[in-house]
């Protein structure tokens, strides 16, 4: 899970290849639909660009822009056997 300004948290729907958001007031929404076969395993968000990076079982690495409307591929790849875990760092 990770929070975003407004005090919403995303959070991933394994078994559907979901990420949703969680409000304060308890409602959950689609975010984004990533489109996996498999799963998704991580979860990160960047705080400077708003922008979601999933990991997924499926051997690869997904960038959901700000506002959830655009799942990009960013890698895909046999070594990247299930990761589990993303880390964003500024200025990189």
């Amino acid at each position: 899970m990770v929070a975003d300004p407004s005090g919403f948290l995303l959070l991933t729907d394994f078994r559907q290849g979901l990420v949703l958001r969680l409000a304060p007031d308890g409602t959950v929404a689609r975010f984004a639909d990533v489109r996996v076969v498999i799963g998704i395993n991580g979860l990160a968000r960047n705080p400077e660009t708003g922008e979601v990076v999933v990991t997924l079982v499926s051997n690869g690495v997904k960038r959901i822009s700000a506002d959830g409307s655009k799942v990009d591929t960013l890698v895909t790849h046999p070594v990247l056997s299930s990761p589990t875990a993303v880390i964003v760092e500024s200025n990189k």
